[in-house]
């Protein structure tokens, strides 16, 4: 039975003790004691071996700077990422132990796992590629993923990543304790925000304008301001009439071009449009680029009402009759 046998007082954390077995002299060393925080999770523990104490991870999170996004709207989207242990609460804990333990060595905990699982609702996508600790070749603590999401899946992933609760998971593992093994689990955390999901936008300004006869060339207007999607957080569309009959028949010239602040020339950036197909089955598309000012050419099937849907993320575009 766990004992308590000593209190660090301005962290108000306890050692136990986990019996008075040690292991052989030539075994790892086995954990003895815990040290646990005011909610009575596990931080530190204590080993046989002398000044040794071990780390433990509160949980499973994304590294930020190990995210990555890709696709086409019209087919799906590529959403990478990596996971790592999080260390960092044990921190001021270990300054405590050293303040009286000035020799005191702080490992990770040593661990064999059993089980990494990672739950992504089917409104999310699905998981095509993976690496965790569990595999036959691993790349150690941290492990990797890759979703495949439809636009309208994306959109939805953005919505919960507000309260970390989008995707969810365990990391099962087992550490020698006493003279045996022990077994527990740390939580996922889906720590991804939305600007780390927009940080390698195609199209990454705030303001988005379709200069041209259609709309307007005149200046960046309200009439040629692309407007956010409702449905989908990744998208912007602007609806506008031809009216002119030689649209039809030797096309609209159009550039793209984004602004950091509303209806202002400031810090504008230029978009090439590298088309794919011309407006002859009333569908056009094709993939925004920054480059120098360069318009492009839509040629319209007829007169009428029509939407341009601008995907923030890859770039693409595409033209449809409404």
């Amino acid at each position: 039975m766990l004992t308590p046998i000593k209190f660090i007082a301005t962290l108000a954390i306890v050692w136990l003790y986990a019996g008075a077995g040690y292991a052989d002299s030539k075994s790892q060393p086995h954990v003895t004691g815990s040290m646990m925080d005011a909610q009575g999770r596990i931080v530190l523990y204590k080993t046989d071996a002398p000044h040794l104490y071990y780390a433990v991870p509160k949980q499973w999170k994304i590294d930020e700077h190990q995210v990555a996004l890709s696709g086409l709207p019209a087919q799906h989207y590529s959403l990478s990422f990596v996971m790592a242990p999080d260390y960092q609460w044990a921190k001021p804990f270990e300054d405590e132990v050293r303040a009286e333990d000035p020799q005191a060595i702080f490992l990770n905990v040593p661990r064999q796992y059993v089980s990494v699982i990672v739950s992504v609702p089917a409104a999310l996508g699905d998981i095509t590629s993976r690496i965790t600790p569990t595999d036959q070749f691993s790349s150690g603590d941290i492990f990797y993923y890759q979703l495949d999401l439809t636009a309208r899946e994306l959109a939805m992933l953005r919505l919960l990543t507000k309260s970390n609760t989008a995707i969810t998971g365990a990391v099962t593992y087992k550490f020698p304790y006493a003279e045996t093994s022990f077994e527990t689990s740390a939580n996922v955390l889906f720590n991804l925000n939305l600007d780390q999901l927009s940080r390698a936008d195609a199209v990454p300004d705030r303001f988005v304008y379709l200069r041209c006869s259609a709309t307007s060339w005149d200046q960046l207007s309200p009439v040629a301001m692309l407007n956010q999607d409702p449905g989908d957080p990744t998208r912007l569309m602007i609806d506008f009439e031809v009216d002119q009959e030689w649209m039809t028949q030797g096309g609209d010239h159009c550039a793209l071009t984004g602004s950091s602040q509303a209806y202002e020339w400031s810090d504008i950036s230029n978009y090439t449009a590298v088309t794919s197909g011309q407006l002859l089955t009333g569908v056009s598309y094709g993939t925004a680029k920054t480059n120098q000012m360069q318009t492009f050419n839509l040629l319209y099937p007829k007169l009428g009402a029509y939407r341009l849907i601008l995907d923030r993320v890859s770039g693409v575009f595409s033209v449809v009759s409404r």
